[in-house]
């Protein structure tokens, strides 16, 4: 999601997976910091009809405020990295 206001450029997102699960956990104002082991994938996206290709990162280091506006720094990988790429693009404006 993403609101700009006035001078204010606000986004958040939500990305966490437990056991299949999504789980509500917005992060705010989320920025990869590093990418590692590039590799070519297609995905999906309920925006978008099939599916495109991409390229995405084994893992990732994010940088973002947590639900509470805490300020994190966390790493990802594997799949989890991967929906974090993809909606973060979205924080972009970038759709597959």
């Amino acid at each position: 999601m993403r609101g700009p206001r006035r001078q204010y450029d606000w986004r958040a997102q939500t990305h966490h997976l437990r056991k299949g699960r999504q789980q509500g956990a917005p992060d705010v104002h989320p920025q990869i910091l590093e990418q590692v082991n590039a590799y070519q994938t297609s995905e999906g996206c309920l925006s978008l009809v099939g599916e495109r290709p991409c390229t995405r990162y084994r893992r990732i280091k994010v940088e973002y405020l947590d639900e509470n506006f805490v300020h994190r720094i966390k790493n990802f990988s594997g799949y989890t990295a991967e929906i974090i790429q993809h909606e973060i693009d979205h924080c972009q404006g970038i759709v597959i």
